[in-house]
């Protein structure tokens, strides 16, 4: 039997992104946010007027790196501060961002996906993502449903495609 799991949905991420957005907003910041699926596939991005590219690939780290470990960018920015070296250890690990701005999004206590936000200075990246990523507020029933689905977002939305599983699973 494959493994499933919940996957955020493009409305999801799109909420993730819209209240990333209203946080920056609210702070006067201007910023790029990247909605990631658990294995750190975009789902949704946005880029602020004036943002540059090398910023939105910051934020595509960042959502990459806190959905392939699990936790939040800033505590490899801790490592980094404690540990000095720590950077030229990782350095050559593909898409690592050890810069806070990434968290985890869940619904009903699963992750579903990561956001990545840059623009501001660390505090300011990892408070936006924080925020967004605790957007979504689903009933744990609601999430159960989507797992016995598959992973979709209801029986009507199903593509044929068959559960969500990791790539290479």
């Amino acid at each position: 039997m494959p493994r499933t799991c919940a996957v955020i949905t493009l409305a999801e991420a799109e909420t993730v992104v819209r209240a990333a957005l209203a946080a920056a907003t609210a702070a006067d910041l201007a910023v790029a946010v990247v909605v990631a699926d658990p294995w750190g596939v975009p789902v949704a991005t946005a880029r602020m007027d004036g943002v540059p590219a090398l910023v939105a690939a910051a934020a595509h780290g960042k959502a990459v790196t806190a959905a392939a470990l699990g936790v939040p960018t800033g505590v490899w920015e801790e490592r980094t501060a404690a540990d000095p070296s720590f950077p030229a250890t990782v350095g050559t690990v593909p898409g690592f961002t050890p810069i806070a701005g990434g968290d985890l999004v869940r619904i009903g206590g699963e992750v579903v996906g990561a956001v990545g936000v840059s623009g501001g200075t660390s505090d300011q990246d990892a408070a936006i993502a924080r925020t967004a990523g605790a957007s979504l507020v689903q009933p744990v029933v609601d999430l159960q449903r989507r797992l016995d689905d598959g992973g979709h977002e209801g029986a009507d939305d199903d593509d044929g495609g068959g559960p969500a599983q990791q790539p290479g699973a």
